[in-house]
């Protein structure tokens, strides 16, 4: 289930205009504006209405990260801070009293742990708000204890899963179809596109992990997959991304890496698309996520992916079209599976193909503007 082109009413565009000429103005609010994959669907997402003719604002609670100079910039949407005080009761007075000044028509929080600033707010002015589920939304409600975690839940009218486990899971817990939505992550295909530089004949294999150096990510278990994988090739992995366990998992690579296994972290990058370019395989082996960008980016940039089964991936792809997913504590299989991309250039290539197919027809973020009219106009609050 993704962005299918032929899935979408046709005339959206018309069908909304009325409001691009009365300026709908929507108030968006962030935690934060690092390289996170919520931060790049935020972008992605204010582009879309931007493009249509959308009134944005953007309000965070942090200053000078990543995305911060490309909406303000690129995009010309204005951006408020007000996250200068700590105390949870003086952000949301800030966080009032801006929106208070804005007036907009809609606020929508974009991270889970902003949910309950942004719906407070919102009703004590009156002002309709959407809050988001960004991951498993089980795991959610415990990162922020049990009784904060219920609160920005259950406090939100109005909540957008961006994973169909994190929909279902809300109507298990008594969340009205009516008042949810499920809007699926989409990718830049004109940013992340193939490499017409591809070598699929060379000597090395060229495999990129990216995301957190977290427990979470489980890059000891790459590492354990990477050596029991056969393969005529080299085998030079890089892993792009910053956590606590950078130090730990530098002084594992460093063990494991040999004249046919090599390994690299190398922090975070400014330009993941060139390291994407570079890149034959992509692999994921986290023991939990809700919709992993770095999987669409990969298979936007036309590069076969491997992962564990876990979020929304296995209702997003379809193995063996671009991806392979394997049950998250099956190592044989994922090293089976790198091994016959490894192994078989014929295969690698087909399913290259495929991941860039499955990437355009599914993912495509010039969809969103149509995705969120109709998200909006389904909770009537346009």
């Amino acid at each position: 289930m993704g962005f299918n082109n032929k899935n979408l009413l046709e005339g959206e565009l018309e069908r909304y205009k009325n409001l691009i000429d009365k300026k709908l103005h929507i108030v968006f609010i962030a935690g934060t504006l690092g390289q996170g994959g919520a931060e790049r669907q935020l972008y992605y997402i204010l582009k879309s209405l931007k493009n249509a003719g959308i009134k944005l604002s953007l309000l965070t609670y942090t200053q000078g990260e990543y995305w911060e100079d490309i909406i303000r910039n690129e995009l010309r949407i204005p951006i408020y801070f007000v996250g200068k005080e700590s105390s949870r009761i003086k952000r949301l007075l800030d966080t009032y009293n801006k929106i208070k000044e804005l007036k907009p028509d809609i606020i929508q929080s974009m991270h889970f742990y902003t949910n309950l600033y942004a719906t407070l707010a919102g009703r004590f002015l009156g002002i309709k708000t959407v809050g988001a589920v960004r991951c498993a939304l089980l795991d959610e409600i415990a990162s922020n204890g049990k009784i904060m975690g219920n609160a920005l839940f259950y406090v939100p009218e109005f909540i957008i899963c961006n994973s169909l486990e994190a929909y279902n899971n809300a109507i298990n817990k008594g969340k009205s179809k009516s008042k949810l939505a499920y809007l699926p992550n989409a990718v830049d295909t004109n940013l992340f596109k193939p490499s017409s530089a591809k070598n699929y004949s060379a000597n090395t294999i060229k495999i990129l992990a990216i995301g957190r150096l977290e427990k979470q990510k489980r890059y000891d278990k790459l590492f354990d997959i990477l050596a029991s994988t056969k393969s005529i090739k080299k085998i030079e992995t890089t892993i792009i991304g910053k956590g606590r366990l950078m130090e730990e998992l530098k002084m594992k690579a460093e063990k494991v890496s040999n004249l046919t296994n090599e390994i690299k972290l190398i922090g975070t990058v400014q330009n993941p698309e060139l390291f994407y370019n570079n890149a034959d395989i992509f692999v994921l082996t986290s023991d939990f996520e809700g919709t992993p960008n770095v999987v669409l980016e990969a298979m936007s940039s036309g590069i076969p992916v491997v992962s564990t089964k876990v979020g929304n991936l296995s209702f997003m792809l379809k193995d063996g079209e671009g991806a392979f997913l394997i049950d998250t504590n099956n190592t044989e299989g994922f090293s089976n599976a790198l091994s016959n991309l490894i192994n078989d250039e014929a295969i690698l290539k087909a399913q290259s193909v495929k991941a860039r197919s499955f990437a355009i027809d599914n993912f495509n973020s010039e969809n969103l503007y149509n995705l969120l009219m109709n998200i909006y106009k389904n909770f009537k609050i346009i």
